[in-house]
């Protein structure tokens, strides 16, 4: 993130002192064509199924990706900014499996290739350099599946396959970083459409988080007689917060029996997250750092069964931990941070029969590391929202099983946007 700001050139460093929006810093007009980069992480869950027989939700993956963007402002009136946007990216990572008996081996994969997307935005601006705002358009994605085999088995030629999905949503933070440059922070949720490969249907879903650094092509001004927006005396304070959103888990399992090994990345889910959280933060100068503790939750889950015979579900009961923030105030109203942390995740594994009867449960807990970032801004004396996103990573053994028989290792990726009240002022 700091390389980032330092690329862009001069910082948007302004003193926080007075109870208003002074505006002395360098603000976008939000009006007209601009370009930029981003750099971005997936997961994507699949849902799997046999209509009438089989189900399971769902085969996980990860992937990274980098690109552009190109888009288009235009400022409504004097707080609301609406524009169109494109972009186009490269992808790599994906999902597999394999299994060997030591001498052969079989597994298959999906990679993505490339994908891009195109969408509608509408904001409001917080302050006259800060946007907040929701975005919505359709995707397009290439991705190649097929098997490997050492044995004697065939393999066919990798498949190649283009995906148009709609709807794309999600919501994201833009800020100025310096005189025509911007940094943002974006959450999407992307629903591509479902493939059928007789009799199996495969239907996709994916939460994509991403950051920018984006140039005015037109330029940009000052913000002159712009005074909306609250610049507080200091951030330093406590403060609590809640926040929605949503959340994607993928699961990589290694497991050893009878001789065979095998591998699976991976095996997860998504859905609606929300939480609340509290903490300290204290500024020097330009600089911010502190602790902040929260309990979160995601109502996805993870099931699968057989027509007639029962299956089972795989569900999240809750998430608490504990993070250190530091950030950088890159306008009197504004901070861009990172965050780093410890974080605890209480899951529950239970059976049913054919009628949705439980036969049995067991409950488990994990502890992970945490890290991640966002955008805060405040737009009152007391108040500021945030975006944000975290990652976190869990390799600690489920249900008591010994690590050489299986080994399960974690990934959770949530965005989150927030309202967070400051005491005292």
């Amino acid at each position: 993130m700091r390389i980032a700001l330092v690329a862009a050139g001069t910082l948007v460093v302004s003193v926080v002192g007075s109870p208003s929006f002074a505006g002395p810093a360098p603000a976008s007009a939000w009006q007209g064509f601009y370009a930029g980069v981003f750099a971005g992480e997936d997961l994507t869950a699949l849902h799997i199924a046999v209509p009438g027989e089989v189900y399971f939700d769902g085969i996980s993956g990860e992937s990274q990706m980098a690109g552009a963007l190109f888009g288009y402002n235009r400022r409504f009136a004097p707080r609301i900014v609406g524009g169109i946007e494109g972009d186009v990216s490269a992808a790599r990572g994906g999902t597999y499996f394999a299994v060997t008996d030591g001498t052969d081996t079989i597994g298959g994969s999906v990679h993505p290739e490339w994908g891009g997307s195109f969408k509608g935005r509408i904001g409001y601006l917080a302050s006259p350099d800060t946007l907040f705002y929701a975005t919505a358009g359709g995707v397009v994605a290439v991705a190649n599946y097929g098997c490997e085999a050492t044995t004697g088995y065939d393999c066919p030629d990798r498949v190649h396959q283009t995906l148009y999905g709609w709807p794309l949503a999600g919501f994201g933070a833009e800020t100025a970083i310096g005189s025509g440059w911007r940094f943002r922070y974006e959450y999407d949720v992307k629903f591509l459409p479902t493939l059928s490969f007789d009799p199996i249907t495969v239907t996709p879903m994916s939460g994509t988080a991403n950051i920018a650094l984006i140039h005015d092509l037109g330029g940009s001004k000052a913000p002159g007689d712009e005074k909306f927006g609250y610049a507080p005396q200091t951030w330093t304070g406590f403060y609590a917060g809640a926040g929605l959103g949503h959340g994607m888990w993928a699961n990589d399992f290694d497991g050893s029996i009878d001789g065979y090994t095998w591998n699976a990345d991976g095996f997860g889910s998504g859905g609606v997250s929300g939480g609340a959280f509290g903490g300290y933060l204290q500024q020097f100068g330009q600089f911010a750092l502190g602790v902040e503790a929260g309990t979160y939750w995601t109502l996805g889950q993870m099931d699968g069964g057989v027509e007639g015979m029962g299956g089972f579900t795989f569900a999240g009961n809750g998430t608490y931990g504990v993070r250190a923030r530091a950030g950088i105030i890159v306008t009197p109203s504004t901070m861009i941070y990172g965050l780093v942390g410890w974080v605890h995740t209480d899951r529950d594994f239970s059976l049913h029969d054919s009628d949705g009867n439980l036969v049995g449960d067991a409950a488990f807990g994990r502890d992970g590391r945490e890290f991640g970032g966002g955008i805060e801004t405040w737009i009152g004396r007391h108040v500021s929202v945030r975006a944000e996103y975290s990652y976190a990573t869990f390799d600690a053994p489920v249900l008591g099983i010994p690590s050489d028989v299986l080994s399960v290792k974690s990934r959770v990726g949530s965005g989150l946007i927030g309202a967070v009240y400051h005491f005292g002022g």
